[in-house]
């Protein structure tokens, strides 16, 4: 491009042809960029506006939530498909030693744990993993990978779930959960409230995803002064 007028008008004819051109090229790349990001921001904006105007029924605003009803008569089939699954591979188990059946738990809890927190975007070493949970149950497997706290944290909760899922979730059980994934009161940069009920203090929770500015709604949580019933 040129840097003066007069520097444009001495240049050869079909040099000011080129300039055009890519002048042209230019201010047609720079409006489908700008068009594209304004319509993509457009885009958002509509959709967390009907995510939040009631347009859509979370299951927390039908009218008999949280009373679960289920039809047993249409689950009796693949329950029982999953009891037999269930003998099969406890009868495998018994066949091999305690070793593999060891190593058979400590892979499937690992993935447990990995694969619950990548739901909430948080991608964990399964290496730390694999260890920390190696160290809590007992199993040798070598050396062992360096843990940090966050992994400890979700590792403790997943295994308190899993080896007590019939033991009820109670208040100081659910706070403890939290406690052990926010052992710093921190969630990245930002101050939370670790142990207790949350408050809709600082607006309604949400679960988005996206740049921020650009964040996509997909899940508004019931209020926080919600009474079950």
């Amino acid at each position: 491009m040129y840097s003066s007028i007069r520097d444009y008008k001495t240049c050869p004819l079909f040099l000011r042809r080129v300039t055009i051109r890519l002048a042209c090229g230019e201010w047609r790349l720079y409006r489908r960029i700008f068009c594209g990001k304004w319509l993509v921001d457009a885009e958002i904006a509509i959709h967390n506006i009907r995510m939040t105007s009631g347009d859509y029924q979370y299951i927390w605003q039908t009218g008999d939530w949280p009373n679960w009803r289920y039809d047993l008569a249409a689950l009796a089939s693949p329950m029982a498909e999953v009891s037999r699954a269930q003998g099969n591979l406890l009868g495998r188990l018994a066949d091999v030693g305690m070793a593999l059946r060891d190593q058979a738990r400590l892979a499937a809890l690992t993935e447990d744990v990995v694969k619950t927190s990548e739901i909430e975007g948080e991608p964990l070493n399964a290496e730390s993993v694999r260890s920390s949970i190696a160290r809590r149950l007992g199993v040798d497997i070598g050396a062992l990978a360096p843990v940090d706290r966050h992994v400890e944290g979700m590792v403790e909760m997943v295994l308190d779930a899993t080896a007590n899922c019939q033991a009820p979730v109670s208040r100081e059980r659910l706070f403890g959960w939290h406690a052990a994934l926010f052992p710093t009161g921190y969630s990245g940069l930002s101050r939370i409230k670790v142990g207790g009920w949350r408050d809709d203090a600082t607006g309604p929770m949400q679960v988005v995803s996206g740049p921020v500015g650009r964040q996509r709604v997909h899940f508004e949580a019931p209020p926080a002064d919600t009474h079950l019933h």
